[in-house]
């Protein structure tokens, strides 16, 4: 049977088969089975029908803009093998007929000798790979050494693989498979310098395989036991039990998401855990959460994914293009403009699954989509499901709902995390009964249970457990374990299936192991046993991709400003806070003409006689003090704490805005995205990228929020006569540092925001302790640990910065003993050297607070 392939990257699958005869290609997912969008693409463009001798003919449906096969526009044509079928533009290539599918053959060449061979998009590359979106425009490079070939990748956005390990640089052993995109690439050297190649298009046929897959938490618990299984390509096969029988833990196990803790998973008979990177665009999960922004409109959703997952060099047309072909084949071309929180919750789950298609997957893992559908919502997403399978996806779905068995090609049932069925559904209901087949699929979950017909109450988990072990005997002996896992596994599960279950036979007399082949048996026995351990040939790539990060920076200002209601509130914050301070009483100070006066009117209404006498009353130190009696009264009435030109309560207020304000606005960032965050991580995304994203908005907002606050506390009148950029600063300092621990403290919350809000207040409420402004004590009299811990915080460095900025007034002679109330009372540093000394500890604190952030980010990968 012959196949069309895509050759356009907005085509959303990579084949697509003739076998039910006519294919219609055009715009309209409504009346044609190949979607593409464009431009010059007309709703219903052209048809591929079959004719007489087993020939195939293109038919052009009055297009605007053409129909062209090799080039040359044509009304209709008869199609011969690898035909470039173009739509609107000779140039714009989408299709070729062939007469198989891309993976069944190779194909072999030989490059003329030269210094490089170049691989990549452009078509000047010595191994040119034009239609796949997933390859960068010039991705790596071939050069001989020798006797040898050298692969280096060039800094390519999705990676080059050598026998399932991404590579910046390495040499290509004989028998090694050097991965490109979807091609399989074998080279060697030949005569005269030049290169042999061999060439195999892996395109959307994945096989999926598990051998002994286990899965253990605390105390030895298995969630999984020994799980084997076979998928073939384009299957859609059901993962179905009670709840709690392990289905979401064996998907994500399956899908690289969560490691077993032993056992082996194969792709295409390239063990998963250990090549994780190569199979990052072949695999697409859509879990139980949305993963998609819900503030975002469907349109910016998918664009921002393509932007993310596809290289730089990809036309902005040929995104475009693409984002709406996903948006037509999904039949959400209505609700393109519209928030996805606007949407229902069967065209929520649609945009999911769009954003795992943009890579065009191979194989897909679908986690309860139909979870809170109605019926017929639930039939129609079955249905579209199955239809991908047709068009070559594999789909492995996880269901508590059977009403749509009869849609599945075969369905894994699990039970206490033990398999007992694989196979067909008609095969399981012949498996479960036991005179005759059962007549319901729901009856194979109450015998599981142990639950009796009529009977209310719930059965003992240790009759579940009996009869899982019972079942799972059953299976593993039956010929439908032989039929459907042993029969059907490649040599490579073979192997490991022996390995396992025989413990391999005896060494042939070279030394190596029949079991085992080429490789040995202690390699198979290392994949059984330690399945995430990864061969690492390079440091991993480079720590901050500007690109990415720009993308992801952009998608995080496209949400918080998706709505107006948001946007205000960041504006409503400080002005109520500033509203707040306003109320605050502002002294004031003397100016050096009233000081004079005050000193004056003093030092004459004092008796010479009495002066001394009344300075040992009043001095806490008469021996010592070099004042006299009106100087010392002068500084009882018109100096320290309470004649501060700025009291202490206004600092302090200033401290908690900054603070409040900078944890508040960072505090649900990262706990309320941490579904699509895991997925993306999944996907490639790195840590520092991620965090990186939210610092422009996050600072932004807070330099904007700390302004309005500042100009509103200056139109009280005590705040003229402070230095306004030292005040900004301070705001804008302390509000980061908070703002960067908000970040930490919503990476440690586990859920999906609920008590990121309560962790906030937990860590800024203690900071009017720590900022040291509170009497009798304040920073200075705090003991050595409480200090030492008030430095590991903002308020405190943000406090000591402000004090110099309100009392640091040189031509201000009545304020110059407020430098040593701020050495001496306080405990602080005074002068403007504290500016430098200030920022530069915030400008740490947030820096830890990030690697901090970094650090709980990275236990995720484990604990998943």
């Amino acid at each position: 049977m012959p196949f069309l392939v895509s050759l356009n990257p907005a085509l959303m699958h990579r084949e697509f088969d003739l076998s039910d005869g006519e294919v219609v290609v055009g715009r309209d997912a409504s009346s044609c089975e190949v979607i593409v969008t464009g431009h010059t693409i007309s709703r219903r463009h052209c048809r591929i029908v079959p004719g007489p001798g087993g020939a195939w003919a293109i038919e052009d449906l009055q297009s605007t803009n053409g129909t062209f096969v090799n080039g040359r526009r044509v009304p209709q044509a008869v199609l011969s093998h690898r035909d470039v079928i173009s739509l609107g533009d000779a140039n714009n290539f989408a299709l070729r007929f062939q007469a198989q599918r891309s993976g069944d053959g190779a194909e072999s060449f030989l490059l003329p000798a030269q210094d490089r061979w170049m691989i990549g998009r452009a078509a000047a590359s010595d191994i040119s790979l034009p239609f796949e979106a997933m390859v960068s425009f010039h991705h790596a490079e071939l050069r001989r050494s020798g006797d040898c070939v050298e692969v280096r990748d060039l800094g390519s956005l999705n990676g080059t693989f050598v026998s399932g390990v991404r590579v910046r640089h390495a040499v290509v052993e004989p028998g090694d498979v050097v991965t490109v995109g979807s091609t399989a690439l074998r080279v060697e050297p030949a005569e005269g310098g030049a290169l042999r190649v061999v060439s195999r298009e892996i395109g959307k046929d994945i096989s999926l395989e598990c051998v002994g897959l286990v899965r253990e938490v605390a105390n030895h618990r298995r969630l999984l036991d020994e799980i084997a299984l076979s998928i073939r390509p384009g299957e859609f096969v059901g993962l179905l039990g009670p709840s709690g029988a392990g289905k979401s833990t064996l998907l994500k196990a399956l899908n690289g998401y969560a490691p077993p803790t032993s056992g082996c998973v194969l792709v295409n008979e390239t063990p998963l855990h250990r090549s994780i990177e190569m199979f990052r665009s072949a695999i697409g999960y859509v879990p139980q959460d949305d993963i998609v922004h819900t503030d975002l409109t469907v349109r910016q959703s998918l664009d921002f994914v393509a932007r993310l997952r596809l290289p730089a060099d990809v036309t902005r047309r040929d995104r475009l293009d693409l984002v709406d072909t996903t948006i037509e084949t999904l039949g959400l071309s209505h609700v393109a403009a519209s928030r996805i929180h606007q949407l229902s919750g069967g065209q929520r789950k649609r945009v999911s699954i769009g954003c795992e298609l943009i890579t065009r997957p191979g194989i897909l893992f679908l986690d309860e989509p139909t979870s809170g559908l109605d019926p017929s919502t639930e039939e129609r997403l079955m249905r579209h499901f199955r239809e991908m399978t047709r068009l070559g996806s594999t789909i492995l779905i996880t269901t508590h709902i059977l009403y749509s068995l009869d849609l599945l090609d075969r369905v894994v049932i699990l039970s206490r995390g033990k398999l007992v069925f694989f196979g067909t559904p008609a095969e399981a209901l012949v498996f479960f009964g036991d005179a005759q087949p059962l007549e319901r699929a729901t009856q194979i979950f109450d015998l599981l249970e142990g639950i009796q017909p009529g009977q209310e109450t719930a059965p003992s988990p240790q009759l579940a457990d009996e009869r899982a072990a019972e079942y799972q005997r059953r299976f593993l002996e039956s010929p439908l374990y032989r039929r459907h896992v042993r029969e059907t596994c490649s040599p490579m599960a073979a192997h490991l299936h022996e390995v396992m279950e025989q413990g391999g036979p005896a060494a042939d007399v070279d030394g190596t192991h029949a079991v085992a082949g080429r490789k040995g048996r202690s390699y198979y026995e290392s994949l059984l046993r330690r399945p995430r351990e990864r061969r690492r040939r390079f440091a991993w790539g480079a720590i901050l991709s500007p690109r990415l990060t720009l993308t992801q920076a952009l998608r995080h200002i496209a949400v918080k400003l998706a709505s107006p209601r948001r946007a205000l509130l960041y504006l409503a914050i400080p002005i109520i806070l500033a509203l707040v301070t306003l109320t605050l009483r502002v002294p004031g100070s003397l100016s050096n003409e009233e000081a004079d006066r005050q000193r004056a009117e003093i030092a004459e209404s004092i008796d010479p006689r009495v002066g001394p006498g009344l300075k040992s009353v009043l001095s806490p130190n008469p021996d010592t003090d070099e004042r006299d009696a009106a100087q010392i009264v002068y500084a009882i009435r018109y100096e320290g704490p309470s004649r501060l030109p700025v009291s202490l309560s206004v600092l302090v207020m200033f401290v908690m805005t900054a603070v409040f304000t900078g944890t508040l606005m960072s505090c649900l960032d990262i706990s309320t995205e941490r579904s699509i965050y895991l997925r993306e991580r999944l996907a490639g995304l790195r840590i520092a990228d991620y965090l990186t994203s939210k610092l422009p908005f996050l600072f932004a907002v807070l330099a904007l929020q700390s302004g309005i606050f500042l100009g509103l506390c200056l139109l009280k009148t005590g705040l003229h006569d402070v230095d306004v950029l030292g005040v900004f600063l301070a705001l804008l300092a302390m509000s980061c540092a908070a703002g960067s621990m908000g970040l930490f403290l919503s990476a440690l919350d586990p859920t999906p925001g609920q008590f990121s809000v309560v962790l906030a207040l937990v860590a800024v409420l203690p900071q009017l302790v720590l900022s040291g402004g509170l009497a009798p004590d304040f920073y200075g009299g705090m003991a050595a640990p409480l200090r030492w811990l008030a430095d590991a915080f903002p308020a405190r460095w943000g406090l000591e910065m402000l004090m110099t900025a309100c009392y640091d007034q040189p031509h201000r002679e009545s304020l110059a003993w407020t430098g040593a109330f701020v050495t001496d009372m306080a405990g602080f540093r005074f002068g403007t050297g504290v500016y430098t000394r200030s920022l530069v500890a915030l400008a740490l604190q947030t820096a830890c607070w990030l690697l901090l952030t970094g650090a709980v980010l990275r236990r995720l990968d484990h604990r998943r």
